[in-house]
């Protein structure tokens, strides 16, 4: 077998093999680990009287926190309970939703079309279907997310459409966390 006159392409290809393995393999590796998240909405409003639509952006937080509830439906799918904390219009942190998704059957660290209804601090309401893939591992610790808004309504009551990317870090609990 011919040698390689660059030791470092076979350490690189190594890493890449072993940053891999790290990031997906690791079974309930995201059990009780909180994530702040930057939603940023890119969306239409609605004119309920003369149908024009107008851009409308904005961007805010939310907490997710995650718990291993069991194992999931698939030798690599692990069921999780999920907290989503988002600032609502008294300016307090709230749980907003709560529910159970199991992750990919290929892989714990990929949530399908998770169904979210997500209200923001300045009164808009909306619900999204965002498919996260979410990582915690001691070399990374990510979580990207990118939906459609399907239905909303800003504080005026106008419809919005649109979509969304979600994209957060690893935190430890907030202390506003009873």
């Amino acid at each position: 077998m011919k040698r390689s006159r660059h030791p470092w392409v076979r350490l690189a290809v190594l890493a890449i093999f072993v940053l891999a393995a790290l990031s997906t393999a690791s079974a309930q590796s995201l059990h009780a680990k909180w994530f702040k998240v930057l939603v940023k909405a890119d969306t239409c409003r609605v004119n309920p009287y003369t149908g024009f639509f107008s851009s409308y952006k904005f961007q805010f937080y939310i907490y997710v926190y995650l718990h291993y509830a069991g194992p999931g439906e698939s030798p690599r799918g692990s069921l999780y309970d999920w907290e989503v904390w988002s600032k609502t219009e008294g300016g307090r942190w709230e749980c907003v939703m709560e529910f159970s998704e199991s992750s990919s059957s290929q892989s714990e660290n990929f949530f399908p079309d998770i169904n979210m209804s997500l209200p923001t601090e300045k009164g808009d309401n909306f619900s999204t279907y965002v498919t996260p893939r979410i990582v915690a591992s001691p070399l990374s610790n990510t979580f990207v997310a990118g939906g459609e808004i399907y239905a909303g309504r800003d504080i005026n009551g106008r419809r919005l459409y649109g979509w969304l990317t979600m994209t957060g870090k690893l935190v430890p609990m907030p202390k506003w966390v009873d």
